[in-house]
């Protein structure tokens, strides 16, 4: 082989290489779009949840039981008329705050101000340690103390749950939720002085 000819098969080789390219160039690293809330963030949403929790006891919780005009309807028809009665419009419908017994809506009230406290509280540096685990653990009672309250009921109202009481729970699960992205709330390290060396006792 003359070396005119290895020279254009090697020139033809570098000209397939480039115009093929390397497989590992064909990937190109793709980078999250969506961003996560900081914890700060997360607090910060966490207290107004609280907030709407407590005006949730306005929403209409109950309202009177009505039977299903259409009886002979199988379980599915019943339950689509119960789940679609939920949701309409009800005149005599009652409030969280009149379902609920005086002591019920005291704590909800409490746990809102905790939820607030222990929020603002979190973003002192010094006390996000010890705060960490109360938070985690006020977040999780939120939703459970709620759901007991929807499902118990401690008052003498009687009725049916209505589209307020939902709500109530949602509200309670989002504040569960970004109480618990809150505590993971860390103090900043502090930045090391620079270093510099020194030779000869000059630096």
């Amino acid at each position: 082989m003359s070396t005119g000819s290895w020279h254009s098969a090697e020139a033809s080789a570098k000209d397939q290489n480039v115009q093929r390219g390397h497989p590992a160039d064909r990937f190109v690293p793709i980078r999250p779009i969506m961003r996560q809330l900081t914890p700060a963030t997360n607090l910060v949403l966490a207290c107004l949840a609280a907030v709407g929790l407590v005006f949730t006891l306005d929403l209409p919780w109950l309202a009177p039981t009505v039977t299903d005009p259409n009886g002979g309807d199988g379980p599915v028809e019943q339950a689509a008329f119960q789940f679609a009665r939920v949701f309409e419009h009800v005149p005599e419908a009652t409030s969280g705050s009149a379902a609920l017994a005086a002591g019920a809506r005291s704590v909800v009230t409490l746990l809102a101000l905790t939820v607030i406290a222990l929020a603002l509280l979190a973003f002192h540096p010094a006390l996000r340690g010890g705060l960490r685990d109360i938070t985690r653990g006020v977040g999780i009672s939120v939703p459970l103390i709620v759901l007991y309250l929807v499902f118990v009921r401690p008052g003498e109202v009687d009725g049916s749950l209505h589209w307020g009481a939902p709500v109530a729970v949602a509200v309670s699960m989002f504040l569960s939720s970004t109480l618990w992205q809150g505590a993971l709330i860390r103090a900043r390290r502090p930045v090391p002085a620079p270093w510099t060396a020194q030779r000869g006792g000059r630096r």
